[in-house]
């Protein structure tokens, strides 16, 4: 029997957003949204024109280009419209995006605690998830207040508190809420309790794949990390974790530290020669804690061998916080292929906020 080899028109091909901020504690968290607003209006943007310049004639002049371009942009009506082949399929904000991380105490992040998949992030995610017709996922700090304490004067002091991430679906319905499993230490000077549920997995119905879903292994930052820097480097809990639920796509907000902070500025639209340079020594060991998605492709077991490629998608934060953490930025994409290799798909500099499109086939 003949087998067919799967092209990319017979693969699923999937476009995921991210929008890399410089947000912390102290500021004004509005603010922060309206940036985050504005990095949405280029988005849109960006996908207008993308359907734009594809719909040129091949042929035509530079001029009549330019010209032709221009006229369709001003004219798309609805995002809606538009959104089934240029607009992405989800968007990735960072890991506690509009908040800040780096709180020094439980009684310093208190004032922006959310309640759980029903705060500021949350209806933010569902009004955007809305306009742009995709999913949206977002981090942010949740306080878990149950029945049995909500009307307790103390409720607050008896909820707990997660680093938790959000997904919200094109209606604007939430469909998950994922808690960290590993905390790193500054998880646990501002209260945050281990999500007792371990790493996040669900399954997406995504708007160009109506009769297929899309397998997500979900996982905030230090999911990645060996659990609290004491397991072995090669237990790989997260990558294992992925390649037993043969997921198609894996999503990472982020609030990851750089490497080197000598040269870091505050301002996140700095004039820095080097604010678009990514910082590659941290894109490569995200690849490597990936190791086990490599490696099943390469088993002499046909049975257990994956055929179809998995993506990995990082949503970090950039800029400094306290005057002295700093972090990576360097929100990235990268492809892990049925020949064992891993392809970058593309990534962004480690100290300018911006948005970003990856566009890939599984």
């Amino acid at each position: 029997m003949f087998t067919i080899a799967a092209t990319n028109s017979m693969r699923k091909q999937l476009s995921i957003a991210v929008i890399q901020l410089n947000a912390h504690h102290g500021t004004d968290i509005q603010n922060t949204i309206r940036r985050a607003d504005n990095l949405v209006s280029e988005l849109i943007a960006k996908c207008h024109s993308r359907a734009a310049m594809e719909s040129l004639k091949p042929h035509s002049s530079s001029a009549e280009q330019t010209a032709v371009l221009d006229e369709k942009v001003d004219s798309y009506g609805p995002v809606s419209r538009q959104r089934d082949k240029y607009f992405p399929d989800i968007l990735i904000l960072p890991e506690l995006a509009f908040t800040g991380y780096a709180y020094p105490s439980k009684s310093a992040i208190s004032s922006v605690l959310e309640p759980t998949a029903g705060g500021p992030s949350t209806r933010w995610c569902q009004k955007t998830a809305k306009l742009l017709g995709c999913h949206v996922i977002i981090g942010y700090p949740e306080l878990a207040v149950t029945k049995s304490t909500v009307e307790r004067q103390d409720s607050q002091e008896l909820a707990d508190i997660y680093n938790a991430a959000v997904v919200v679906d094109p209606s604007g319905k939430t469909v998950f809420n994922y808690r960290k499993h590993f905390l790193y230490e500054a998880d646990k000077k501002w209260g945050a309790v281990p999500g007792p549920d371990g790493f996040g997995y669900l399954e997406l119905q995504l708007g160009q794949f109506e009769s297929d879903k899309i397998k997500v292994g979900l996982g905030i930052c230090m999911d990645l990390n060996p659990r609290e820097f004491e397991a072995p480097f090669m237990a790989y809990e997260f990558a294992r974790f992925c390649v037993d639920r043969e997921v198609d796509l894996i999503l990472m907000p982020m609030a990851w530290l750089a490497s080197d902070s000598d040269s870091a500025s505050d301002n996140p639209t700095n004039n820095d020669p080097e604010a678009d340079i990514p910082e590659f020594d941290t894109v490569r060991y995200w690849a490597t804690r990936l190791t086990p998605i490599m490696e099943q492709y390469m088993t002499s077991n046909l049975e257990k061998q994956k055929a179809t490629s998995t993506a990995f998608i990082a949503c970090n934060r950039c800029g400094v916080e306290d005057g002295h953490i700093v972090y990576a930025g360097s929100s990235c994409g990268l492809l892990f292929k049925e020949d064992g290799s891993a392809q970058l798909i593309d990534c962004m500099g480690k100290r300018n906020e911006g948005v970003k499109i990856f566009t890939f086939s599984l």
